[in-house]
């Protein structure tokens, strides 16, 4: 998926319509930006974003600034919300926000209007905001306008619903449409891959869920250590139903058609591929043969797509489309074409970043340079590492106050064994963490000072930072000592 690291200020007015327009300072708390909105009788507009999302930064660099940016913000209380903060999350979990970048209008009750998913180019995102802030497509509007006959409102709920990854929920509020409204769904071409896209995602999850519960077993008993069993059945936490194995097979089949004619329709790129990754995770329940037989019919056209499309997309495009691609080359036991997407997608990162001296100008580009990274560290050749830590050089040099940019850079020179020289950087990560990686941040700064021979204050830092933790998340931050301890304790 994943991801701004929003800060919490505005650029200044600019010029529009022949006045001056002043952007306001978005505020960081968003139950003080309901009783501002309250007060005003405004909208809330959220901006749930956090430090490592590259699609977040393309959203803040390409859409969410300038004139239209700038006239809208009269419209509405303004609050930059850090996913990784208390507050945040907070309202992540009451909002059924899954992904970043979510952005939500709410009314000035506090309930939901509707909300925008994903990147947008600037010519989407403004007409869709305007529609959302009149209330023209608030969600109980939609779903009024469904009821009456409108297909194009029916393709819309359906979105809101994927958006909140409640696919199931919205498939039930589908069949409660009267059938001439879902016949009109059908014979439409925009709303009735909407609703092929939705159904297979759905019937993915509930096949992948299905099995989840014989997967698990299965990785219990290969443990034989008890103490290290009964600490993985904690991290699992309850257990899903087993599902029969043709119930599952019969999920499989009905999402390789539902995804397969939401590929024949009118999709968006970045959809494209995502719906592609579904068919693949589709065709598992296959013997082997019949797998490669569907895999080989779809890859050609999925390999010109990415070729054609992909060098002047965004990083957004840019990050799906190639693990969707790769993982195709995956299923078919091609190795080599695997890797080669993986690099044909850090050429395009290069080249993009490339400064024309060996170097990167990561500031043209911060959210390509944060997917160009990912791939370079995750698949590049082993002549590619120096360039790796060039990159991250660059990216904590360039952007200083990031504390994600900052523990990659420091986790890196600790690794290579330079803990005096990854210090600086990992206490500032540390330092400037949000709350949710502050104990993540802490431990790889307690591991550096360890390694320089200063334990004690290595063990008083994580252990102040672990109290917190496990005040504001219990539950993640149980789940993420289990597993520093299976991998060999915590410090």
């Amino acid at each position: 998926m994943k991801r701004d690291f929003f800060r919490t200020a505005l650029a200044c007015g600019l010029l529009a319509l022949g006045s001056t327009t002043q952007a306001q300072t978005a505020l960081t708390d968003i139950d003080q930006a309901v009783k501002a909105a309250q007060a005003k009788q405004l909208p809330v507009f959220i901006d749930f974003s956090a430090i490592w999302c590259h699609s977040c930064h393309e959203m803040d660099a390409k859409v969410l600034n300038g004139t239209d940016w700038d006239q809208r913000q009269s419209r509405f209380v303004l609050v930059r919300s850090d996913a990784d903060s208390v507050n945040g999350s907070t309202w992540m979990k009451k909002l059924s926000v899954p992904a970043l970048p979510t952005y939500v209008v709410l009314n000035p009750d506090g309930s939901e209007r509707g909300r925008l998913t994903g990147e947008f180019t600037r010519a989407k995102f403004y007409p869709a905001l305007d529609r959302l802030l009149s209330g023209a497509d608030s969600l109980s509007k939609l779903k009024a306008d469904a009821l009456h006959g409108s297909t194009e409102a029916v393709a819309k709920v359906l979105r809101a619903y994927r958006d909140r990854n409640q696919q199931q929920e919205g498939l039930r509020w589908y069949a409660s449409l009267p059938v001439a409204t879902r016949n009109a769904v059908k014979a439409d071409p925009d709303a009735s891959t909407r609703l092929a896209a939705i159904e297979a995602h759905a019937e993915m999850t509930a096949m992948i869920e299905g099995g989840r519960r014989d997967m698990i077993d299965a990785e219990l008993r290969k443990e034989t250590d008890p103490a290290k069993r009964k600490a993985m059945r904690e991290l699992i936490g309850p257990l899903p139903a087993s599902m029969p194995v043709s119930r599952r097979a019969a999920l499989a089949k009905d999402c390789r058609v539902h995804a397969q004619q939401a590929l024949n329709g009118p999709m968006e790129l970045e959809q494209h591929f995502d719906i592609a990754g579904t068919l693949l995770e589709c065709t598992g329940t296959l013997p082997k043969p019949e797998q490669k037989a569907l895999v080989s019919a779809q890859l050609p056209a999925l390999k010109a797509l990415y070729d054609t499309k992909i060098p002047t997309a965004g990083s957004g495009a840019l990050r799906g489309a190639t693990y969707t691609l790769a993982s195709y080359y995956r299923a078919l036991g091609d190795s080599a074409g695997e890797q080669a997407t993986y690099q044909r997608a850090i050429a395009i990162g290069r080249k993009a970043l490339g400064d024309g001296h060996g170097g990167f100008d990561v500031k043209r580009d911060q959210a390509m340079a944060e997917v160009f990274g990912e791939f370079l560290s995750r698949y590049g050749s082993p002549s590619d590492k120096n360039e790796d830590l060039a990159l991250q050089k660059a990216m904590v040099e360039a952007y200083p106050d990031n504390a994600f940019y900052q523990t990659e850079y420091g986790g890196s020179l600790l690794r290579q064994g330079h803990a005096a020289a990854a210090l600086p950087y990992l206490q500032r990560a540390a330092d400037n963490a949000s709350a949710q990686n502050k104990l993540g941040y802490t431990h790889s700064l307690a591991k550096a000072l360890i390694a320089l021979n200063r334990r004690p204050e290595a063990e008083k830092l994580f252990n102040a930072a672990l109290q917190t933790a496990e005040k504001q998340f219990p539950t993640e931050t149980k789940m993420e000592m289990t597993v520093w301890k299976q991998s060999g304790g915590v410090l």
